[in-house]
């Protein structure tokens, strides 16, 4: 990659690396998620994402994990432009779908370096994106 950074290699769906899930896994309640079994991380991402809507931690994951595409997009970008933790909050989705959600993202006008700047580094993470941030890249 250009920009000299190397990406995590993404882990097929259902794959377990040192006793924790990662990405790729469909999360449902109920489910061994290994981060979010400690129930401590979805109380975070509600208080930190989802402080104005009355969602519980359980319809995050049944969303995440779900067909419903609109609803998908919304938790998704609560947590993209919101989570301390947004690589990591980000496993929530399937590995195809959170690729496909980064690329349909409409960045919004309100707002937008943040959300440039957030989308940036997800794609960069999890789709081997182009780093795009001036600040962060390599001098040569």
């Amino acid at each position: 990659m250009a920009s000299g950074l190397s990406c995590m290699p993404i882990v097929t769906q259902g794959e377990r690396r040192n006793g924790s899930w990662h990405l790729g896994d469909a999360l449902a309640p109920g489910t061994d998620s290994g981060y979010y079994e400690d129930m401590h991380n979805l109380d975070r991402i509600l208080r930190e994402c989802f402080w104005d809507t009355n969602f519980s931690g359980n319809d995050i994951l049944d969303i995440a994990a779900g067909s419903d595409e609109r609803r998908k997009a919304q938790v998704f970008e609560k947590i993209l432009l919101n989570s301390s933790h947004m690589l990591r909050d980000l496993e929530l989705f399937p590995a195809g779908e959170l690729r496909s959600l980064l690329q349909n993202y409409q960045l919004p006008q309100f707002n937008y370096e943040h959300a440039f700047r957030r989308k940036n580094l997800a794609e960069v993470y999890y789709s081997k994106g182009e780093l795009k941030i001036p600040e962060l890249q390599w001098k040569r």
